[in-house]
C-alpha cells in the first residue's frame, strides 16, 4: 500500500495462508496486479482449495524462458483500471435502523473479506454497535481494517478494550490476535482476552459469541463462509438464549464450512445468500425476529 508497486510475483503456496485473501483485496482495490507462481511439477494443495478463482497463475520451472516471463508480465501490467472508489460518508436514516437497540455479531474466515465489505457497504451512521471476527494473519490486521474502513461508509476501526458499544460503532477484534468478547457489564463493553485458542482459533467467532449470551436477546449474528466451524456452536448457544441467528447459504460461501457446521446444529434461524445478509443487517430488509429457518 505505501510503495503502490505495478505487479506483485507470489508463490502459489502463498494461497493456503490467512494472509492471501486480505492481500488479494488490497490488491484489488489499489489496482495492483499480481502473478501467482506455481512450479509445473507441484501438485496441487487440495487442503486449501476453494471456490476462488486462481486469477493471475502463471506456471514456470527451469525451461520457462526470461522473454516468455518478460512478455507475460507486460501483458498482464499493460491495462489498468481506475481504482475502487472509496464509499462516502454514511447518511442519517430519517426513521432510523429497523435493528435499533439490537447488536450485530458477524463471524467469518475464507471469502469472508469480500462478504464482509458487501455486508458493510450501505451502513449508515445510525446503524447498530457492529463487532467483527476475521481470520485473517495477525499481521495484515490493520490492512484489512484500513481496506474496511476505506471501502464502507461508516468508520471501521480495531476495538479498544473497555470501550463502550454504541450506535455507528463498527469495530473488528484486530489486536495482537487476542479475543474479542463482550463483557457482562450493562451497557455492553468491548474485551480483549488472550486467554487460550478457542475452536482453534484466536480471535475465535466462538469466543465472542458465547460472550454475547448474556445479552442474547439484543443480539443478531451472522455466520458467514469459512473453514472449519469456529462460530457454530456460539451461534447455537445465542439461539437457545433468544437471539436472532443467521447462517450464509452454500450457493454463495466461498468455503461452506463454519455456516455448514451452524446448519446442521440447526443454530441458524435464517440460512441465506449473502446479499440477502447485507441487506438486513444494514436495515434494507426486514426479517422476523423468530426462530424459523428461511431457506
Amino acid at each position: 500500500e505505501r510503495v503502490n508497486p505495478n505487479l506483485i510475483l507470489l508463490s502459489q503456496r502463498f494461497r493456503g495462508s490467512p494472509e492471501f485473501e486480505v492481500l488479494l483485496a488490497i490488491l484489488r482495490d489499489n489496482d495492483i496486479r499480481w502473478l501467482e507462481l506455481a512450479s509445473r511439477r507441484a501438485a496441487p494443495d487440495d487442503a486449501h482449495q476453494t471456490k476462488a478463482p486462481l486469477a493471475g497463475l502463471f506456471e514456470v520451472d527451469a525451461t520457462t524462458s526470461p522473454e516468455i516471463f518478460a512478455n507475460h508480465i507486460k501483458s498482464v501490467c499493460r491495462n489498468f483500471h481506475a481504482p475502487s472508489p472509496a464509499h462516502s460518508p454514511a447518511q442519517d436514516l430519517t426513521q432510523g435502523h429497523p435493528l435499533d437497540g439490537k447488536i450485530l455479531l458477524i463471524g467469518a474466515s475464507t471469502g469472508g473479506v469480500e462478504c464482509l465489505i458487501k455486508v458493510l457497504a450501505n451502513f449508515t451512521s445510525q446503524c447498530p454497535p457492529t463487532l467483527i471476527v476475521q481470520h485473517t494473519g495477525d499481521k495484515f490486521l490493520p490492512s484489512l481494517i484500513s481496506l474496511l474502513n476505506r471501502r464502507c461508509p461508516v468508520p471501521v476501526r480495531s476495538a479498544q478494550p473497555g470501550e463502550i458499544v454504541n450506535s455507528g460503532h463498527v469495530v473488528v477484534a484486530g489486536q495482537g490476535g487476542m479475543h474479542l468478547e463482550l463483557t457482562s457489564n450493562r451497557p455492553a463493553t468491548c474485551a480483549l482476552s488472550a486467554r487460550a485458542a478457542v475452536t482453534g482459533h484466536r480471535p475465535s467467532v466462538d469466543a465472542l459469541f458465547q460472550s454475547a449470551v448474556p445479552f442474547a436477546k439484543n443480539i443478531v449474528a451472522a455466520l458467514l463462509t469459512g473453514m472449519g466451524r469456529d462460530g457454530a456452536e456460539g451461534l447455537l448457544a445465542l439461539q437457545r438464549a433468544g437471539a436472532t441467528t443467521m447462517a450464509q447459504d452454500e450457493e454463495t460461501s466461498i468455503v461452506y464450512g463454519m455456516p455448514r457446521a451452524a446448519a446442521e446444529l440447526d443454530a441458524a434461524d435464517h440460512v441465506l445468500g449473502i446479499s440477502t445478509i447485507a441487506q438486513v443487517l444494514s436495515g434494507q430488509k426486514r426479517l422476523p425476529i423468530s426462530h424459523q429457518r428461511a431457506m
